[in-house]
């Protein structure tokens, strides 16, 4: 809780030392603290710049091979996003299938594929198959942002209808009384005066978790995402360990 609003937690604890002798202790108290935020985002920055080894990344996630492993400084769906160090992730998809476009991805330099199949490539390419690439990218998307949603209180709102209204009403309410709190959902995702618009409801896993890791890193211990039943069909979900959660109505869309 250190790693909150410095001024904030200084101004709510002046009482702490009451006497006159010691009104030079709060300030110590601000500037420890200060230090502090400094050096959790010392070392944010330098968890940011480590390579996670492919085997560390797949901990916890069923999958047959590779042999090789390479080391892994991003991880991406999109073939125009890959590159070196890139984990490459083929979702299938309504419209297109992200299998076919491995071949690109590996053109970009992408050494690295998860996929559901085999993919025709060369041998240097680690290939991890998994039954379901999309649950398996919520997993490694949670190890490769050092499992943010592991230390935060998660709430989520799921529905019909009045997602939206109850999750933001939920996030003032938490807000008002003090306790940081972020949201994510159809209004984009909102959380220490930060705005960043979001392409669904409910976000891919990936880029879920890449939300959660920021909101932690800028001390919001508290998040009321809405959930889609696409999310929840689609897997960007799973693996969240959802403290509270609330479903508002089953109605026609």
């Amino acid at each position: 809780w250190f790693a909150g609003d410095t001024k904030a937690w200084a101004a709510r604890r002046w009482h702490w030392f009451p006497s006159a002798e010691s009104r030079g202790r709060p300030r110590f108290a601000f500037l420890h603290c200060l230090r502090y935020n400094e050096k959790k985002a010392e070392d944010r920055r330098r968890f940011e710049e480590i390579a996670m080894k492919l085997h560390a990344l797949l901990s916890g996630v069923p999958h047959k091979g590779p042999a090789l492993d390479p080391e892994i400084t991003a991880v991406v769906y999109d073939s125009r996003k890959a590159g070196p160090g890139a984990l490459f992730v083929c979702l299938p998809g309504e419209q297109a299938d992200g299998h076919d476009y491995a071949p690109a991805a590996y053109q970009a330099g992408c050494r690295a594929f998860l996929a559901q199949r085999a993919l025709n490539l060369p041998a240097d390419a680690a290939q991890v198959l998994v039954p379901d690439s999309r649950s398996a990218l919520a997993l490694v998307g949670a190890a490769f942002y050092g499992h943010p949603a592991d230390e935060m209180h998660l709430i989520g709102i799921t529905g019909t209808k009045g997602k939206t209204t109850t999750a933001l009403l939920t996030a003032a309410i938490l807000n008002g009384a003090g306790l940081p709190c972020g949201y994510i959902g159809s209004n984009g995702a909102d959380f220490a005066g930060r705005h960043e618009p979001t392409a669904n409801t409910t976000p891919e896993s990936l880029e879920l978790h890449r939300l959660l890791r920021a909101m932690r890193d800028a001390g919001v211990h508290h998040c009321v995402l809405e959930v889609s039943s696409q999310a929840l069909r689609r897997h960007r979900v799973d693996g969240l360990p959802f403290e509270t959660v609330a479903f508002t109505n089953l109605s026609p869309d």
